[in-house]
């Protein structure tokens, strides 16, 4: 397997609570896209199994009919929601991720 130097450096802006930027190796970069598609793929595979979508269609009826309360529902719809933004924002770390590996490779082509 053919390993390359880490010598090459990209910046990664945005990290922590301010706009501080840091210096990470191109052998960082590349583990930091595994492990935001190892993400994506865990929280993609709980959304297509649809448990939390189940529980919310579950709940809602039962609570049309009167079975169960608003709150039953509401809890059930956050649930849903909260696997729905988790996705989204594995899926934008990932997508940075990615940018931040073909600026390191010299790839990265800015419009």
């Amino acid at each position: 397997m053919f390993v390359l130097p880490s010598m090459f450096f990209l910046p990664l802006v945005g990290v922590g609570s301010g706009q501080n930027t840091t210096l990470i190796s191109l052998d960082q970069a590349i583990d930091l896209a595994l492990a935001h598609n190892h993400s994506i793929k865990a929280t993609r595979t709980l959304i297509f199994q649809n448990p939390a979508q189940d529980s919310r269609d579950i709940s809602e009826y039962a609570y049309r009919r009167g079975a169960a309360s608003l709150l039953d529902f509401l809890d059930a719809e956050r649930s849903y929601r909260s696997l729905q933004l988790a996705y989204r924002q594995a899926l934008t770390s990932y997508m940075t991720a990615l940018e931040q590996l073909k600026e390191a490779v010299g790839t990265r082509n800015l419009p």
